[in-house]
């Protein structure tokens, strides 16, 4: 894992990398990366940064904005 980030600003960027094809890793690597979310949603920060939501995103906003802005995300 690597956390390419501008960090005094508190804005990360977690790049998780498994062997393509390796859908339990990739799962694992997915559960990292939810809980790198909720870590930074419980210590007042935000998922969505300057880069905006991404598909890997989007559980996390909703969690953090509630559910009145998810009808304006089509996935």
């Amino acid at each position: 894992m690597a956390d390419i980030a501008h960090a005094g600003d508190g804005n990360l960027h977690p790049l998780i990398i498994t062997t393509p094809g390796d859908e339990a890793a990739r799962a694992r690597a997915q559960l990292a990366f939810e809980d790198i979310l909720d870590d930074a949603i419980a210590l007042g920060g935000t998922v969505t940064g300057e880069h905006g939501v991404g598909l890997l995103k989007i559980r996390g906003m909703n969690k953090e904005l509630g559910s009145a802005v998810w009808p304006c995300i089509t996935r």
